[in-house]
């Protein structure tokens, strides 16, 4: 199986490493992330999550804020603010030499953490489900940041917010970026203005369809 799984910050961080694998998808969980024993991403367990979507077979780094605060005071440990983060995410990058495209997923407040890191990384797609901001007291100032840095195009990075029509605060946090370089919104109807968007699309068997297909290394093991 060529398996390796690494716990780090204080269990805030989870990589799975494939060597076989030239892909690396970046998960950032919002608050449903602890609202579960074991943790969750978007309301589904991880190992459901990974068998959903076919991702149990790549490299999977899996991020938590234990904060709700945006990253911005990191995520545990000596991982202690946005920048240790953003460093630590680049590190973590280049450890894995294997590694030829990278991928950020976000849901939730997780969907803010996965646009931000995904500029910053120059991922070549960022998934964004029901994206927001992790508290409203400092939203604004959050939003604010968060469009400074998109407006500043990275030239590779396509950025797919997804959202249901009739949620009024995923819609209004989605079009602050509708114009943004490199940003699609994709508008889903009839989920009753759901802010739990990913899970009901991992409910209807549906999840899967937004991930690329596997990609071998050039070097076989």
């Amino acid at each position: 199986m060529n398996r390796d799984v690494k716990k780090e910050s204080e269990g805030n961080i989870i990589s799975l490493a494939r060597a076989r694998c030239a892909q690396l998808f970046i998960i950032f969980s919002g608050r449903a992330g602890f609202m579960m024993a074991g943790g969750s991403i978007g309301g589904v367990p991880p190992i459901q999550f990974l068998r959903a979507t076919g991702l149990g077979s790549r490299n999977v780094t899996w991020i938590r804020d234990p904060n709700n605060d945006n990253y911005l005071q990191g995520v545990g440990g000596s991982i202690d603010s946005l920048d240790a983060l953003s460093d630590w995410l680049v590190e973590h990058i280049e450890s894995q030499p294997q590694i030829e495209e990278v991928y950020c997923i976000g849901n939730s407040s997780g969907g803010y953490g996965a646009l931000y890191f995904g500029h910053m990384l120059r991922a070549n797609t960022v998934w964004a489900f029901s994206p927001r901001t992790a508290t409203m007291e400092t939203a604004k100032q959050a939003e604010a940041a968060l469009l400074e840095r998109l407006a500043d195009d990275n030239g590779v990075t396509d950025y797919r917010i997804l959202f249901a029509r009739e949620n009024d605060g995923d819609r209004e946090f989605a079009e602050i970026y509708a114009d943004s370089p490199g940003v699609t919104l994709d508008i889903h109807d009839g989920f009753e203005g759901s802010h739990g968007l990913l899970y009901r699309l991992t409910e209807q068997d549906k999840i899967g369809d937004y991930f690329p297909p596997f990609l071998a290394t050039a070097n076989r093991f």
